[in-house]
């Protein structure tokens, strides 16, 4: 009994060898916007891009117009093949919120902000099917591990120095996993529509 004792202060002491994963700084958290119907229900979030541009997931039009605090945004390209929109509001962010030019690495650790805490996301793979209540169809998105809210669609993946990797769009609540579009596609999306 007391080497079994000995052994639990121990554990409790010197803890039971996990790894506590670093949390980004506030400052690092890319620039998000809230996005409501015409209700006022908040629905997602669009991520600050360049100056006054935004990206959003697309489906969120499904259900009529989009609105930032009761202003109704300016919606400037579409890409219903990734599931993305690009529109502009006019917000005071300074400077530009920087993805990566990459797609985010299988295995490594990345972050969501999920109210006032962060949530760890970990890519599981690139591609596989997917559908937003029609026909299934081979996307080339991020699949994580771990999920992501009704209502959280749109939030952005990065890294602790706040790099964006991916803008999550939807889950799989069986599967347990969440799928985003890759930050190089919208850097490409971006390029080929909106960039002068």
């Amino acid at each position: 009994m007391r080497i079994l004792c000995v052994l639990c202060f121990v554990f409790i002491l010197f803890g039971c060898g996990t790894q506590s994963v670093p949390l980004p700084q506030p400052e690092n958290v890319p620039k998000t916007v809230r996005l409501q119907n015409e209700n006022g229900r908040e629905i997602g979030f669009g991520i600050h891009f360049r100056g006054d541009v935004f990206v959003a997931p697309d489906h969120l039009l499904q259900n009529g117009d989009l609105f930032v605090d009761e202003t109704l945004i300016e919606i400037v390209a579409r890409d219903f093949d990734h599931d993305v929109l690009f529109f502009r509001f006019d917000e005071s962010f300074v400077g530009e919120t920087v993805f990566s030019e990459n797609p985010p690495a299988i295995g490594k650790t990345y972050y969501r902000s999920g109210g006032t805490a962060f949530q760890t996301l970990t890519p599981k793979h690139i591609g596989g099917d997917f559908s937003l209540g029609g026909e299934s169809e081979k996307m080339n998105l991020i699949v994580f591990e771990g999920i992501i809210n009704p209502g959280e669609s749109g939030m952005p993946v990065f890294d602790l120095s706040g790099k964006v990797y991916s803008m999550l769009i939807a889950a799989d609540l069986i599967e347990g996993i969440s799928y985003g579009v890759r930050s190089d596609v919208l850097l490409e999306l971006y390029r080929d529509q909106l960039a002068e």
